[in-house]
């Protein structure tokens, strides 16, 4: 999309607006992954976390529900087993082109992050 600029510094403050934006969508999926991998044990958790999936220009929303559709979670012994979030954060990863992390390596992760809390 071409930018237009305007002496009135309009563009400036579009383009500020915008690397907010995307700075905020950020923070929000890492504090979102991160309640995925720590808080979320029960589908009824899973639910309530669905609901704040994003569903803004970034396809978020979308790509979860279509992807959940081919793989839904089951619980075993009470709770979404973590293979289920890894596999979902590795089709994410997947998605974007970003590096993905081995299921040990996950779990090393998150284990890490959990007892720094």
């Amino acid at each position: 999309m071409p930018l237009l600029l305007c002496l009135c510094g309009q563009a400036a403050e579009i383009i500020a607006q915008m690397e907010e934006d995307a700075n905020t969508l950020a923070e929000l999926g890492s504090r979102l992954w991160a309640e995925l991998f720590q808080s979320v044990s029960t589908i009824h958790d899973l639910e309530a976390w669905e609901k704040r999936v994003p569903n803004y220009d970034c396809t978020c929303q979308s790509f979860y529900l279509h992807w959940k559709s081919k793989n839904q979670p089951a619980e075993v012994n009470g709770e979404i087993p973590f293979e289920w979030k890894w596999s979902l954060k590795s089709a994410v990863n997947r998605k974007l082109g970003h590096a993905d992390l081995t299921l040990e390596e996950a779990r090393q992760f998150w284990s890490s992050v959990s007892s720094a809390r």
